[in-house]
């Protein structure tokens, strides 16, 4: 049985569409780590109560945004990249066709400590596979010049089962912060993010867009208020449909 590569399918239902019956950046997210801990659940690979993997970068590329109704696949593999960085990747079939790649970069973090730890060489022969994408996760860079959008306080809902705002909701919250008829007037044709730092239960996260960058480019930052640390940097890329 081959475990490098995981295949899994999603009917389109309600719980994954938005308000114009698509699904959505938000509900998309979900999907792809859904098929991505379904995976990990088959590999077994590094489960321990003191260790889990988080997201340090994330590329997302889409070329047309399943509608309710849909049936898709995802396939799901780890790689790495050419510094030696564990990578996974995504791909998103509707009807055979791709619709979406994505490119995530992960690290395995020794809870107590709040340790990076090393993957051996032996578990990238064992786990990962040949890299397939054309891309890889890119820095988004830190603004100073910011326009306010939204303040966020972590709710209940928001955490996961390692106890941080799971990486989704950051998304959901960009789209919170943006006006309501522009999910109507635009398309996403890209998202990319940047995981800073953890925020958890309690904390206020102000949603901050670069007022020096145009169309179709649209880049934000998560400020924590209380050390004004930036949690996340963001950049869509959108145009006119």
């Amino acid at each position: 049985m081959d475990i490098k590569t995981f295949k899994q399918q999603y009917e389109v239902s309600l719980f994954f569409v938005n308000s114009q019956q698509n699904v959505g950046l938000y509900q998309l997210l979900n999907i792809l780590q859904d098929a991505a801990f379904r995976h990990a659940m088959v590999t077994k690979y590094q489960q321990s109560p003191n260790v889990y993997w988080v997201l340090t970068r994330q590329s997302l590329q889409v070329t047309r945004w399943p509608r309710l109704g849909d049936h898709i696949e995802v396939q799901t593999w780890l790689s790495t990249d050419e510094r030696g960085f564990l990578l996974r990747e995504y791909k998103v079939y509707l009807n055979e066709e791709v619709v979406c790649e994505c490119s995530t970069s992960v690290a395995k973090l020794d809870v107590k400590a709040k340790k990076i730890l090393a993957i051996s060489q032996d578990d990238v022969l064992k786990y990962t596979t040949e890299k397939q994408l054309s891309f890889t996760p890119k820095k988004v860079q830190r603004f100073t010049e910011a326009e306010l959008l939204k303040t966020f306080s972590v709710r209940n809902s928001d955490i996961d089962f390692n106890q941080h705002v799971n990486n989704t909701v950051y998304a959901k919250w960009i789209l919170d912060a943006v006006s309501y008829d522009k999910h109507f007037k635009y398309k996403l044709l890209s998202y990319e993010v940047n995981f800073l730092c953890e925020t958890h239960l309690g904390e206020e996260i102000q949603i901050q867009k670069d007022s020096t960058v145009g169309e179709p480019k649209f880049v934000y930052q998560g400020v924590r208020l209380s050390d004004n640390k930036i949690v996340l940097t963001v950049e869509i890329e959108a145009v006119p449909k």
